[in-house]
Parts: structure tokens; sequence; C-alpha cells
């Protein structure tokens, strides 16, 4: 953040000039306390229209949930952060086989962004820091979802399975 003191010349007189910094997108665990804002965003509707259990979602469901997971080593769960604010989740469930199932989402309020792409870069990026087992991520969606759809297009996965419903992306580390 600066001001720039009579920077700029605006309907004949010099005003001040503010700038604003833009944060890089950065990930962090999910932590216990961000309980409450995780089940926010899953139970806001656009969110839950294009989830496969499209039912509201309970707040004392979602609590068991979200604590299993972030205690699971199974589940890499991590917030993206853009400066100090929380702005979506990707979670992994990592399989014996070294597969991992690919879930995220974006705020509703940071929606059509770009956010959805950066944040399955990132989480490629941390997972195979963190987990070098892992030889592939996969990720099942809704066919409807037309903008997860070209993330994941955009992002290099591979339509394997189709059932007219939802399709299975996958992507080959």
């Amino acid at each position: 953040e600066a001001t720039l003191k009579q920077h700029c010349f605006f309907e004949g007189r010099y005003v001040d000039v503010v700038m604003h910094a833009r944060f890089a997108p950065t990930l962090r665990k999910a932590l216990p306390e961000d309980e409450a804002l995780t089940w926010r965003w899953a139970s806001d509707p656009g969110i839950r229209t294009y989830s496969f259990q499209q039912k509201p979602i309970e707040s004392a469901e979602h609590s068991r949930w979200f604590q299993t997971k972030i205690a699971d080593p199974h589940c890499l769960y991590y917030l993206m952060l853009r400066g100090p604010e929380a702005i979506g989740s990707i979670r992994f469930d990592i399989n014996q086989m070294g597969e991992a199932i690919l879930s995220y989402l974006i705020d509703p309020a940071h929606q059509g962004h770009g956010e959805g792409r950066r944040i399955m870069q990132l989480g490629r990026d941390f997972l195979t820091k963190d987990r070098s087992e892992v030889h592939q991520i996969n990720a099942y969606v809704m066919n409807a979802n037309k903008a997860s759809v070209r993330i994941f297009e955009k992002e290099g996965y591979a339509k394997k399975e189709d059932d007219g419903f939802k399709s299975l992306y996958v992507l080959t580390l």
C-alpha cells in the first residue's frame, strides 16, 4: 500500500493516488478454526448446485467430517489465501495405489477471477512436494459445472469416463 501525493492530474488539479498491493495466493494447511468458514462455503446454494450431495449440510455433520479430514494422514487439506483472507479450499484424499482424489471450491465472492485454476496449480505443487508417492490425481466433475470442466481441461487433465452426469478427469504426474 502506498499513497503518491498529488501524482495524477484530474479535473483540473493534481490529486493523490492510492496504490493497493495484490497479494500472490498461497496455501496453508486447514486448521480446526477453519471449520465454520469451510461449512459456510460448503453450505452456499451455488456451491451445493455442483456438489454430488446436494442436500443441505448440518453444522454438526460438517464438524465431524471436517475434524476427521484434518486429522487423517491420507488427506491433504489446504486453504488458499490472498493476503490474510482465505478464499478457497483444496483437498486430496490419497489411496493405497498412489492416487489422489481432488476436491476444491472457491468462496463464492471470489469466483470468476481465475482462482479455481490458481488453487489447482498450487495444490498440485504442494501435493507433489509433500507426497512423492502420488503418481496420479483423479477428479470427478459434474458435466453441468462448465467452469470446473474448463479448468481441468486447461490444466491438462484427461477425461477418462463420462456417464452423462459426471466425468472423471485424470492427471498423471
